[in-house]
């Protein structure tokens, strides 16, 4: 929030956006642990839509920032922050495209173009972890360019979907956000086939 251009830095950015969003996140963590009767559980990536109204409410916009919205705004903030750590951790995406040829290169190729082929994964943060892996697991090549994000199961599905959550930052997929769920999908024909004025459904950033 401190980086964005949409936020006000002359009225500053409160210590209570981080505090409150921990609290939302240690909530959310813990009703998944109960609904799914895990006694550990930890924190996944699709969580964070928990965090908005930690953000809408406490900081100040300029007027580009007004005019998008507070919620947008915020999930602007949390995807380039995303994005910061996926640059961070992971390779530089290249030039991957899903139709073939000679372009078809870089470390995220084979992601992109299984994604192209029509190919869908939906996360959800009410998910048992073992379905949640599962699904990161249709990915191929996925949870095990993940691996070095961390030693056990659950970093590496962190992980992965840090690496998801960059390519459609870097306009390699579609996302599309529905309540608790998150799904990617091949960019081209989502914003061909995706209905106009849908409710419910969005495309985030």
């Amino acid at each position: 929030a401190r980086e964005s251009d949409l936020v006000d830095q002359a009225s500053g950015v409160s210590a209570r956006v981080a505090i409150a969003g921990l609290e939302l996140l240690a909530s959310n963590l813990e009703r998944r642990a109960l609904s799914q009767g895990e006694t550990e559980v930890s924190a996944r990536l699709c969580d964070l839509h928990m965090l908005l109204p930690a953000i809408t409410g406490k900081v100040e916009m300029v007027y580009e920032g007004e005019q998008q919205g507070p919620e947008m705004v915020a999930r602007q903030i949390i995807g380039q922050a995303v994005k910061k750590v996926f640059g961070e951790r992971f390779p530089e995406v290249g030039r991957e495209v899903g139709s073939g040829g000679e372009d078809d290169t870089g470390p995220y190729a084979t992601m992109v173009q299984w994604f192209a082929a029509g190919n869908t994964i939906t996360l959800s943060d009410e998910q048992a972890f073992q379905d949640f892996e599962a699904e990161l697991a249709r990915v191929p090549g996925l949870l095990e360019l993940a691996e070095p994000f961390g030693p056990t199961r659950e970093d590496r599905a962190l992980g992965a979907e840090i690496i998801l959550e960059g390519l459609h930052q870097h306009l390699k997929l579609a996302r599309e956000d529905l309540d608790s769920q998150i799904s990617y999908k091949e960019l081209v024909k989502f914003h061909l086939l995706k209905p106009r004025g849908r409710r419910g459904d969005r495309d985030v950033n």
